[in-house]
């Protein structure tokens, strides 16, 4: 009887001191990282997972970011360290009712591209096979575009090229023939593909670059019509800008077969908006001042570390992340970053 007395005090006592543990929990729809594609890496149609893990403090602060499981493609690796460490946003755990630190988070950020759905995109992934050497991967994107569009001549084009590089002669010599029965692809008039007068003035004055993708066809009447961006530049005020170039200002003749004019959809464009002689470092460490001035965070964290991905030793960049980050109460990143600065100095005396 006492022993069985002893065994339900010791199980109140159990149940009693069991501590209610609540996870560590996402803020909004900040866990999403299909803004931080690398530009060059979509450009590439380099794809791959990336395995993070992190740290959650008793504040929610998301730190400690580190790669554990490469991608094998390093832009992709860094995109993913620096969406978690500066996008991301948690509620803390806690441990009945009071927050408290949850180290050791895991996640894994995708990066994939949309997967391609008319003859041009596939020809567009193909070419970017290519030139990587992936012949097969090649050839299977313009076979593919071929069967959705029997007379698109760039995928016999691009077929053959790769057959080619691959040894196989007789195979490319097949698709060079095809092209004899093609319809000659519509033209460019003058110098009416030129998007630069359409460049946003305010994309300008952040800096902002990229590359937009616009899909379009050419009507028989050599008519620009169903314009569409096709693969986003990140900045919906330079893929707005694309799309009203190409529909406003772009001019072609019409592709022709056996002397006549015919339709000739599904073509594809990379419009780049990129500032003259490029963006230096101190631009970048000019607008992330600016971003600070005005308390927008952020703003100042994207700059600066914008500034950094093209001057790792820009010291000013560092001050001025750390500053921001302390204003978005992410003070391990601003104790990194100070860390860094330390480093910097001893480094180049000279140059602080």
């Amino acid at each position: 009887m006492r022993r069985a007395l002893l065994l339900a005090v010791l199980c109140v006592f159990t149940a009693a001191s069991a501590a209610t543990f609540a996870p560590s929990q996402p803020v909004g729809q900040t866990h999403n990282c299909a803004t931080f594609y690398p530009q060059d890496a979509a450009k590439n149609y380099e794809e791959g997972s990336v395995t993070i893990d992190y740290d959650v403090d008793a504040t929610g602060v998301v730190g400690n970011v580190r790669v554990k499981g490469t991608s094998g493609i390093k832009s992709l690796d860094q995109a993913a360290v620096t969406c978690v460490s500066t996008a991301w946003k948690n509620t803390p755990a806690t441990s009945d009712g009071v927050p408290v630190a949850s180290p050791g988070h895991e996640v894994v950020i995708e990066f994939a591209m949309t997967p391609p759905s008319t003859p041009a995109e596939y020809v567009a992934r193909g070419n970017a096979y290519e030139v990587r050497g992936l012949h097969d991967r090649a050839i299977a994107d313009f076979t593919a575009a071929i069967a959705l569009w029997p007379l698109y001549a760039d995928a016999y084009r691009g077929r053959a090229a790769s057959y080619e590089s691959s040894g196989r002669h007789d195979l490319a010599l097949r698709d060079l023939d095809a092209l004899k029965s093609i319809p000659s692809p519509a033209r460019t008039i003058g110098n009416t593909h030129n998007c630069a007068d359409y460049y946003p003035e305010d994309a300008r004055e952040d800096y902002q670059e990229g590359d937009v993708i616009v899909g379009y066809d050419v009507a028989a009447d050599g008519a620009i019509v169903n314009v569409s961006v096709k693969r986003t530049s990140g900045n919906g005020r330079l893929d707005e800008a694309a799309v009203t170039c190409v529909r406003e200002h772009w001019k072609d003749t019409p592709a022709m077969l056996d002397g006549k004019p015919v339709a000739s959809p599904q073509h594809l464009a990379d419009i780049r908006f990129a500032l003259e002689g490029g963006v230096s470092s101190g631009n970048f460490v000019e607008l992330g001042l600016a971003y600070l001035k005005a308390g927008e965070y952020f703003g100042a964290v994207q700059a600066f570390s914008r500034a950094i991905a093209k001057d790792p030793n820009a010291v000013e960049a560092y001050r001025g992340r750390a500053i921001a980050y302390d204003g978005l109460n992410r003070f391990d990143l601003a104790s990194a970053d100070r860390d860094k600065l330390v480093a910097l100095r001893a480094a180049h005396p000279a140059g602080n």
